[in-house]
């Protein structure tokens, strides 16, 4: 049992921070600001969450480009579907680059990505395995935070830059 020391607040189940670090003066009665105040003092220890940055970013100050890209990013957020098929368009983009890689290979050209051409070098296998293990997995990471523009311009960015690195691959087979 507490012993009463004058204070309204003293001996309530729950009060176990004193009124001076909850923040509370002591002739304060109950309510809405005892309240407020212990909201805040449990808050600190507590995840926030933060805005995604799609709700902050309107306005006429946008020029067309701006606004055609938050909008497909803003699709991308909400459709599920659609975020999946970027994200099987980019990991079939980068099979398709890595076969595309084989064959003009066998055709004469020369790996342009130092990492990739050592890999080559070492075992066709191991660079399949790096190069498809590693979409694979910022695939994985994309889709985990997708409610973050970031990384949905990041999958934007993939599969363009995926399709642009096919259409090369193409054109140097078909220059062999």
């Amino acid at each position: 049992m507490h012993r009463h020391t004058g204070s309204p607040y003293h001996g309530r189940p729950g009060n176990v921070l004193s009124e001076h670090a909850q923040g509370i003066p002591a002739h304060v009665e109950p309510g809405d600001d005892r309240r407020r105040a212990q909201r805040r003092q449990l808050r600190r220890w507590t995840w926030i969450d933060r805005r995604t940055g799609f709700d902050r970013r309107t306005g006429a100050h946008q020029s067309p480009v701006a606004v055609t890209l938050n909008a497909w990013l803003v699709s991308l957020r909400d459709t599920p579907a659609a975020l999946a098929t970027v994200l099987v368009l980019a990991n079939v983009l980068n099979l398709a680059d890595l076969l595309f890689t084989l064959f003009a290979l066998d055709l004469g050209a020369v790996e342009g990505n130092p990492l990739m051409r050592w890999l080559l070098e070492q075992s066709v296998a191991a660079a399949a395995t790096v190069k498809i293990g590693l979409v694979s997995g910022i695939s994985v990471v994309v889709w985990r935070l997708r409610e973050y523009r970031m990384i949905l311009a990041v999958a934007l960015v993939a599969v363009a830059t995926f399709g642009g690195v096919v259409i090369y691959d193409l054109w140097a087979i078909y220059r062999r």
